[in-house]
């Protein structure tokens, strides 16, 4: 098989390119099954191991999420590592990546990654990896989180919370991984996802204290979260509109 020219390597990259940028778009829209056939395309056009085949592959696994083929998509899901959104940290050789192997026995480093919503749906995952058998399951989470995510230590199944300010230094651990992975790796389908409620307890005093605050005011309360990290790559289409803002009367809101 002849080897591609220079010529031919970047033309199939250039249609590649193209077909991912518009299956991503129709995706965008709604348009899932356009945007699947598209991105298949890029997938086959793409060369092996650049970085629009990783982009595409990425992609294409976020679609058949949304059309709840979690399998693939699953798996898709993990080239996110190679298209600006690898957050894993470096760690000593002797920790080896879990890929949802036996626990029973062993230990298991879980590292958060990406946004507060994406922290609080992956930590359901630790008392199923600790009903394994686990020696132990270290979570290390964000800080904001912490506060909240340290209900799951020291109910003596075997997990810790460790926020991630505190870890200059992590003990030895059988395996790691990153907590988006999880899914993955514990081969997530529509119908086994974990769905103890609830799994996650506020302080008492957090609440005391909100319980005070709130009865200050009168009339109906609401919670509304009206914008994300400034810093998500998509944050210009989430926030709630000025508009929709400006009729909730200032005067009646407590900022948390």
């Amino acid at each position: 098989m002849p080897v591609p020219s220079p010529f031919d390597v970047r033309l199939a990259i250039v249609d590649a390119e193209h077909w991912n940028a518009t299956g991503a778009e129709c995706a965008r829209v709604g348009h899932l099954h356009d945007a699947e056939q598209r991105l298949r395309k890029a997938v086959q056009l793409a060369p092996q191991g650049s970085h629009v085949a990783h982009q595409a592959r990425f992609n294409l696994g976020l679609v058949l999420l949304l059309t709840g083929d979690y399998e693939a998509g699953l798996a898709l899901f993990e080239h996110r590592h190679h298209v600006g959104q690898d957050e894993r940290p470096a760690l000593p050789p002797d920790f080896a990546p879990w890929n949802g192997a036996p626990l029973a026995g062993r230990s298991l480093l879980v590292i958060r990654e990406q946004g507060h919503g994406d922290e609080i749906q992956m930590v359901r995952y630790l008392p199923l990896l600790a009903a394994q058998g686990a020696t132990r399951i270290t979570y290390v989470c964000g800080d904001a989180l912490y506060p909240l995510l340290r209900c799951l230590d020291g109910d003596g199944d075997g997990v810790r919370i460790l926020p991630r300010s505190s870890t200059t230094s992590i003990e030895p651990h059988d395996f790691w991984i990153m907590a988006m992975s999880l899914p993955w790796a514990t081969a997530t389908r529509p119908d086994n996802i974990p769905a103890s409620l609830p799994y996650l307890q506020v302080a008492a005093t957090r609440v005391a204290d909100w319980a005070q605050t709130l009865a200050a005011g009168p009339g109906l309360r609401i919670g509304l979260c009206w914008k994300g990290s400034a810093v998500h790559g998509n944050d210009r289409e989430r926030p709630q509109p000025a508009g929709g803002a400006a009729r909730v009367n200032a005067s009646d809101c407590h900022r948390c």
